[in-house]
């Protein structure tokens, strides 16, 4: 699979309503982005799909029979191929989900995997920005109708087939060496369908309030007109369907960026390879107005001083590694590997981790001090700068795309940054596994921050705190201001916890 890197940079979304076939939601707009990635060159093929989705040899017993008698002489092993594994025609039919899939699984192959590469579908804005390859005109070859044929497969050079693709890269590619990108198949893109913004946007990842759960296609088809093969055109599907004539192609990140997209804050990655992200000092809104009575009153609060907090829980792997035991062995919902967040695991041995972490000779020179986060650290760090339900907004239907929950889990913990991240980086802040925070329990302490309140720490209480919801709850109970609550010694299937850290040097 050839992919092209594609340069940050600023460009103009959308189409002037002069532009013949222009659309209502097609609203000009400029928009900034700000971390260079890159792109398949065509979209995915039958070949490569084969290869990561599928079996793409076989062994096959057959049978060797004397051809006069017919007796068995022998039976021999042959290896089949997958037919697919001959085809360049674009892989079609699959759903957004499958697509998604194939990235994750595409990013674990063991090369892949080595060198820190990470897949994903693009946003509608980077599929955009890399089709228009450094243009404004309705085209990446210009605004010429006549010259799509020589760019693109269409209903104007195709018969208007609505069944029958074309292998890939048979018709010219655009200034940035992208193939397809005008006709052939529609492909999905990462972003749920909406309005577009009026003013500059950075890095946009779709609607923050979604009014439709269906995801964004773009490119034309082979049997599309020319007007819906142009740059700016927009359209959007069922994410669980696959059409014909729907396929997709890749963007790569590298595995030590955000993911998705840059966040553009700062982190670091400590000695057994936890990455931490660091979370500006700022003020927020804390609790909730209608969940539980303990969430309750919304209060403002101040979050004095910048902090680190790890992007994903801690692994059975990093667990491992300062601790040299297996908590979760043998025990009920547990998957065991290395991705996979270390479970069954108190709040007092979490502490310890926390201790042992920050002894190790390499983050003592560092300046690296560990701890649990504080409740408020938590939850100021899971909201990313949102004041809705979830980091994405209060649409709980959108919730499978960034949590493992009692609806789609498979009643054990995932792997770890198989969902998507908050807009600071942040993987499996809603579900997965609740997670300890370092105060202790109080149902009323909410109720007494009459005014705004700095850096907000419950130090005493026989109970400790956990948060983020787990693969064992409803929707409702992953929200941001959700509190959990358990002895310090309980040890369960749905709870483990992540690090926050303090640098006392300058350059972190």
């Amino acid at each position: 699979m050839n992919l092209i890197p594609i340069p940050a940079g600023r460009f103009t979304m959308g189409s002037p309503a002069s532009e013949r076939g222009s659309q209502e939601d097609e609203v000009l707009h400029k928009v900034d982005l700000t971390q260079d990635f890159h792109m398949g060159t065509t979209e995915v093929t039958e070949h490569q799909w084969a290869m990561v989705m599928e079996e793409p040899f076989r062994t096959e017993v057959v049978e060797i029979r004397d051809p006069e008698t017919k007796r068995l002489v022998k039976k021999e092993e042959r290896q089949i191929k997958n037919p697919k594994l001959d085809s360049q025609l674009p892989v079609t039919g699959i759903s957004w989900g499958k697509a998604v899939e194939f990235c994750k699984r595409l990013g674990k192959l063991p090369e892949e995997k080595k060198e820190g590469r990470r897949y994903r579908l693009p946003t509608e804005s980077e599929w955009e920005y890399a089709c228009r390859a450094g243009t404004s005109s309705a085209f990446s070859h210009g605004d010429d109708v006549a010259g799509l044929n020589e760019f693109a497969w269409h209903s104007g050079n195709s018969s208007n087939s609505k069944t029958i693709t074309m292998p890939v890269a048979q018709k010219q590619a655009n200034a940035w060496g992208l193939y397809d990108m005008h006709g052939n198949v529609a492909e999905w893109c990462n972003d749920y369908y909406g309005d577009y913004a009026e003013d500059l946007v950075s890095n946009p990842t779709g609607p923050k309030k979604l009014s439709s759960p269906k995801r964004v296609v773009r490119g034309g088809t082979i049997a599309s007109k020319a007007s819906q093969c142009r740059s700016g055109w927009r359209s959007q599907a069922n994410p669980a369907s696959g059409t014909t004539l729907t396929g997709f192609r890749v963007a790569l990140v590298n595995e030590l960026a955000t993911g998705f997209p840059s966040s553009g804050l700062e982190s670091v990655v400590n000695g057994i390879g936890q990455r931490l992200i660091k979370i500006p000092e700022g003020r927020f809104q804390m609790g909730s107005t209608t969940g539980k009575s303990y969430e309750k009153p919304l209060h403002n609060v101040v979050i004095s001083k910048s902090y680190f907090i790890a992007d994903t829980e801690v692994t059975q792997e990093q667990w491992m590694l300062i601790m040299n035991t297996d908590p979760w062995r043998g025990k009920d919902h547990v998957t065991e590997g290395v991705d996979y967040p270390a479970t069954y695991v108190s709040w007092e041995v979490a502490v310890d981790y926390c201790q042992r972490l920050s002894a190790m000779p390499e983050e003592k020179a560092a300046g690296r001090m560990y701890r649990l986060p504080t409740e408020a650290e938590w939850e100021y760090a899971c909201r990313s700068g949102q004041t809705t339900d979830f980091t994405f907004g209060s649409i709980e239907f959108a919730l499978d795309e960034h949590a493992w929950y009692t609806a789609n889990s498979n009643r054990t913990p995932e792997e770890v940054r198989l969902k998507l991240p908050n807009s600071w980086g942040l993987f499996d802040m809603h579900g997965n596994v609740a997670e300890w925070c370092a105060d202790g329990f109080d149902a009323n302490a909410y109720s007494l921050r009459r005014k705004e309140v700095k850096d907000p720490f419950v130090e005493m209480g026989t109970e400790r705190v956990n948060r983020g919801g787990s693969w064992r709850v409803i929707a409702g109970d992953c929200r941001s201001s959700r509190r959990g609550v358990n002895l310090p010694d309980f040890r369960g299937d749905s709870l483990g916890f992540r690090v926050c850290m303090q640098s006392n040097r300058k350059d972190e």
